[in-house]
């Protein structure tokens, strides 16, 4: 419900200001709107002259058209004023912000952080810290665009830009490309995965050594959020996997394949080949951000989990 009225739910310090400011916005607009279709309705009942004749102003209709201007001038003011105190307050990133080093072209993303790990189309954060993304375009111009945390930012050939936000809320979230750029522009998007402190720590600097394959894979597995869609529950927008390592799943045209290590490199980087009956080809593809061995413990730990 909360996506259809003001999209996703917000996941920012930025996006709760944002959000109240709206909610405030549409009340005003709902109630002004219900006001002046009352008031039509009613005067031109009550004052509906007759025959020929124009009714004349009245005193009292003069101080109600006063009133009804005076208002929503009020109104107008007190939301101009509301707003700009948002930006400004969102205007400059905090110092101890972590900068990321954000990369547009036609038509990916690409993310670089301090220590110089790369990825594309996905950008890993900790949570309730400040991210200051530095952006620049490589071609033509371009927009970034962080639904959940209500911020966007134009990214310009040779002049660099920035945009920060805090994210509040663990949890996968949506990236766009919201400015035309050419014919892939539709499929210029990615995903945020906002991850806890220690988790990202981990993610970050490919700290898996000294783990065994089934952990460096469940370190994987939160990392990327992959419980957010395939739930435990069976509840998720995809298949729960707990048990399902070994076993036969049911494609959309009736055939049956073998979930394996084979099925499951095949369903991170290309999804949509063949999609498990029942589900919507909505998961998005992890070719260029998972390499072999990655893909490897990922499997490893979806073992683990079938002999539990």
């Amino acid at each position: 419900m909360w996506d259809e009225i003001l999209g996703p739910r917000g996941a920012s310090e930025f996006a709760s200001r944002v959000d109240l400011l709206s909610l405030f916005v549409l009340g005003v607009g709902a109630l002004f709107s219900l006001g002046v279709f009352t008031t039509v309705i009613v005067f031109s009942i009550k004052h509906r002259p007759p025959g020929q004749q124009r009714a004349a102003p009245t005193r009292a209709v003069r101080g109600f058209v006063a009133l009804w201007t005076g208002v929503p001038l009020m109104v107008v003011l007190a939301v101009f004023f509301w707003s700009s105190k948002i930006q400004a307050g969102h205007a400059s990133a905090p110092p101890e912000s972590l900068e990321i080093l954000g990369s547009a072209r036609q038509w990916l993303w690409t993310f670089e952080h301090e220590n110089g790990r790369k990825e594309i189309n996905a950008l890993h954060v900790p949570v309730n810290v400040p991210i200051l993304l530095n952006l620049e375009s490589e071609d033509v111009l371009h927009r970034l665009s962080l639904p959940a945390f209500r911020i966007q930012q134009d990214t310009l050939p040779g002049i660099p830009t920035q945009m920060w936000f805090r994210p509040t809320r663990e949890g996968m979230y949506r990236l766009f490309c919201t400015e035309f750029c050419g014919t892939g522009h539709s499929s210029m998007s990615g995903m945020v995965y906002v991850l806890d402190p220690i988790t990202y720590g981990h993610w970050v600097t490919g700290d898996s050594a000294s783990l065994t394959p089934e952990e460096a894979g469940e370190m994987l597995y939160a990392a990327f959020r992959c419980d957010s869609c395939h739930a435990p529950s069976g509840e998720g927008t995809g298949p729960a996997l707990a048990g399902r390592f070994g076993t036969d799943s049911i494609l959309g045209d009736g055939s049956a394949v073998l979930f394996d290590t084979a099925y499951m490199r095949e369903s991170l980087l290309e999804p949509n080949v063949r999609l498990a009956e029942g589900y919507e080809p909505i998961m998005p593809s992890y070719k260029g951000q998972l390499d072999e061995s990655q893909i490897a413990q990922l499997s490893a730990y979806l073992e683990s989990l079938a002999s539990d």
